[in-house]
């Protein structure tokens, strides 16, 4: 998986920074649960449109749609390398197994 594009978005907040993550492909179940090796999973599979949150402590939180082409990151400001390792996180991932 790769990212597109990052768009960092306002927020009411100056401390807080929010980039938008446009991926090259759509976030999937299996995107999602490896993700969730990586910190503090919530995924919510019955919602219409299933949603997931992820807790990296003291870098980064996560959050996006299954299905979706975007992921949103909140950068946690104590971790300027927040970007780059968010980065490779997507770049790395390989297919991961869902066991069912």
């Amino acid at each position: 998986m790769k990212i597109v594009k990052m768009e960092s978005v306002e927020d009411c907040f100056k401390e807080t920074l929010f980039i938008d993550a446009e991926l090259d492909c759509p976030v999937t179940k299996s995107f999602i649960f490896y993700l969730g090796t990586k910190g503090k999973l919530q995924y919510y599979e019955d919602f219409p449109r299933p949603f997931f949150q992820l807790s990296i402590p003291s870098k980064y939180s996560l959050k996006g749609i299954e299905g979706s082409h975007s992921i949103r990151v909140l950068l946690h400001e104590d971790n300027p390398e927040g970007v780059k390792e968010f980065s490779e996180l997507i770049s790395s991932y390989q297919e991961y197994k869902v066991y069912e």
